[in-house]
């Protein structure tokens, strides 16, 4: 790029003529004018060089970037909410059935379903890109975990010993 003082163009700029577009430069103490030269990569239609216009490209990608982003931060944030509403919603559920102390097989019907629907929305996340994988199984072993605890404290279920665990119990 070639620096050029405007005191020594001139005050008007109808003396210069110029090729390219003109940008001023911000960071010197006294006004310059830069003269940029047309980039090699991305070349003007005829036309446009013609009439010396070279298009910004840096700033529209920028600007589409951003339109972008913004788009996907407003799509993952949803899921995101929509993903904890639904665990919250399966975890106050066996919260309040924990405090029921007659507690039956009729009354995980309900919590199965609030699991497969949450699980679902954890899925789709995941494949979305919303959240990783690893990220998903742990919330949706989270879940299970809490349900388990739940029928293990009615009595509706009883761990099976680990494979190590039982060849050690028949032999003592």
């Amino acid at each position: 790029m070639a620096a050029v003082a405007l005191s020594s163009v001139g005050a008007s700029l109808g003396k210069l003529s110029l090729s390219g577009p003109v940008a001023l430069n911000s960071r010197a103490t006294e006004k310059t004018l830069t003269l940029c030269r047309p980039s090699t990569k991305h070349r003007p239609s005829p036309a446009a060089a013609a009439a010396g216009f070279f298009p910004i490209l840096a700033k529209q990608n920028a600007l589409k970037r951003q339109r972008q982003n913004e788009k996907r931060r407003v799509y993952h944030k949803a899921r995101r909410s929509e993903m904890s509403t639904r665990m919250k919603k399966v975890l106050t559920a066996i919260e309040g059935l924990r405090k029921k102390p007659d507690l039956g097989e009729e009354d995980i019907g309900p919590i199965e379903k609030l699991i497969a629907d949450a699980y679902s929305i954890i899925d789709k996340s995941a494949k979305v890109g919303t959240i990783h994988r690893n990220k998903a199984s742990r919330r949706k072993s989270r879940l299970a975990r809490a349900k388990r605890t739940l029928l293990m404290q009615a009595g509706l279920y009883t761990p099976a010993p680990a494979a190590g665990a039982g060849v050690e119990a028949v032999a003592a």
